[in-house]
């Protein structure tokens, strides 16, 4: 029997996205469960594991078109929520992609932002250019835009930025975009992770090594010095089996990778996932247990 891993949630709350990232890692799904059935696994899941934070991630919650009501009940369940987003809907209405076509209406910041403990905002390029390179459908202005009225909501913002072979030495200018808003007050770093359908398939377009990435980031730290913003960096092998993940069908699941190591190595490279089992299995508590015990 060994050390319990970490066991952050991520679920993703609505199965289609805003933007066509070609580096994306998770698994899509074609229907969505419903809201009452990942509230009763959610707190299946607070309660055996003890957690007190979950993660909205992609597909984009804010094509959940329940999702004002989503939030109010996780929140009603005592949860920290982190709430990760490219946010167009906050300042359009705007369509989505993959699996379905649907119109989400504009939502507005404070029907969720008192509930949100913090809302991640990708921005991984200075330019509409170098974004589109990783992240298509979406303008620099545009994530200013998005940026700009949570910032004047008074949200809790998180940038989150994939660091990659072509942005790799733009750090410091997509920094000097988001150092003047107040609310910004994490930027995370995340190495490009070789993993998923899409990630996989597009690796030699973005892959760096773990020294390339700790490397840049360092100076990229050293550089800045002191300042009021949290910036952190997650490596592949800081991020390797720290999180279980849920998709919109209900699977449960985590990447597919070499367990006999905590270093993210070329055996971890892969497109496939490790299904647990589903949010409705009568003991997936007890199986998602197995998967977080080294043996």
């Amino acid at each position: 029997m060994g050390e319990r891993k970490n066991i952050s949630l991520i679920i993703s709350a609505g199965k289609g996205c805003f933007t066509v990232c070609k580096g994306c890692y998770q698994s899509f799904g074609h229907r969505t469960v419903t809201t009452e059935s990942l509230i009763t696994f959610i707190k299946q899941y607070k309660d055996y594991f003890n957690i007190n934070k979950v993660t909205l991630s992609g597909g984009d919650p804010l094509s959940r078109t329940d999702i004002v009501s989503f939030v109010n009940s996780l929140f009603n369940l005592g949860l920290s929520i982190n709430l990760d987003t490219v946010g167009l809907p906050f300042i359009k209405a705007v369509r989505t992609v993959f699996h379905q076509n649907e119109l989400i209406s504009r939502i507005d910041p404070n029907s969720i932002i008192d509930k949100i403990c913090c809302i991640g905002i990708p921005l991984d390029g200075f330019d509409t250019a170098s974004i589109r390179y990783f992240r298509k459908g979406i303008t620099l202005e545009e994530i200013i835009s998005i940026i700009s009225i949570l910032n004047d909501n008074k949200a809790n913002i998180c940038i989150n930025t994939v660091v990659h072979k072509h942005n790799l030495y733009e750090l410091f200018s997509i920094w000097n975009l988001i150092k003047g808003f107040d609310h910004v007050g994490k930027w995370q770093l995340f190495q490009f992770t070789p993993i998923g359908i899409n990630g996989y398939k597009n690796r030699k377009c973005f892959e760096i090594s773990e020294v390339q990435f700790e490397e840049v980031c360092q100076g990229l730290i050293d550089r800045i010095g002191d300042c009021s913003v949290v910036i952190e960096k997650k490596s592949n092998s800081f991020r390797k089996l720290a999180y279980v993940l849920v998709d919109c069908e209900g699977r449960v699941w985590q990447p597919k990778c070499n367990k006999s190591t905590t270093d993210f190595t070329q055996t971890d490279i892969s497109p496939d996932i490790k299904i647990i089992g589903s949010i409705s299995d009568r003991d997936i508590m007890i199986k998602i247990e197995s998967e977080l015990i080294d043996h």
